[in-house]
């Protein structure tokens, strides 16, 4: 089985009360949110995701370390975007049901390391009690089995679903989507949040790589990438 997970970055407290109240009305099926834990309200809205009913809170950027315990105690699971291995570890230290092991392959924020390298790392690293999830890259069956291969338990899809009816995707965006062939129509840059995000190649990313500009820090820049008109993360 499945379990779809609202990804909730960009959304105040009272959108992810939203966002959750509409998931319980039109199922009774589990499901999960994703927040950042560098987020300045990120203890109002993982109050907030507990609240509305979610099975699990997923965290990127981070680990949810002075929550952890709280979210348990409401009987959620709790586990951590990982895109190293050290990051894996401390997620497992800090009580963390699961980890997803995240290949540099995935869109979004990312890390260096390929999938199918990192998997089997944080796969021997974390307690076999610690659940891996493997991400970055999953498409179809034959990856998905591969993950399971190396040790995963389970996967995590995102860019997979984006051209679906449901996602709320930028308008182009899905089109756009559909258009690219393969890595070479992605570039990674930290233009649009300080952090390193593979995104679709534009001619905003490909003028700031020419540039040399430097990026500001997470959340400066997102600001930034916003304020100019260019970040559609909404």
């Amino acid at each position: 089985g499945g379990m779809g997970c609202v990804g909730a970055a960009s959304l105040s407290v009272e959108q992810i009360r939203a966002e959750c109240a509409e998931i319980r009305r039109l199922t009774r099926q589990p499901f999960a949110v994703n927040i950042l834990a560098l987020d300045d309200d990120f203890e109002a809205k993982a109050r907030a995701v507990a609240e509305g009913g979610a099975r699990a809170l997923v965290t990127g950027l981070g680990v949810p370390r002075g929550m952890v315990d709280f979210l348990k105690g409401r009987g959620l699971l709790v586990g951590v975007v990982c895109g190293k291995v050290s990051h894996a570890v401390k997620a497992a230290q800090s009580g963390c049901d699961f980890v997803v092991a995240q290949g540099a392959g995935a869109g979004g924020h990312t890390g260096q390391v390929a999938l199918f390298s990192l998997l089997p790392q944080i796969r021997s690293a974390v307690p076999e009690s610690v659940h891996v999830v493997a991400a970055g890259g999953i498409h179809d069956g034959a990856t998905f089995v591969a993950a399971l291969g190396l040790g995963a338990s389970g996967v995590w899809v995102g860019t997979r679903f984006l051209a679906s009816h449901e996602a709320k995707a930028a308008p182009g965006y899905k089109e756009r989507l559909l258009l690219a062939t393969g890595a070479e129509d992605t570039s990674i840059t930290r233009y649009y949040t300080g952090k390193p995000c593979r995104v679709l190649k534009n001619a905003r990313t490909e003028e700031f790589e020419r540039s040399g500009e430097k990026a500001d820090g997470f959340p400066a820049q997102y600001l930034k990438s916003r304020r100019e008109g260019n970040n559609h993360l909404v």
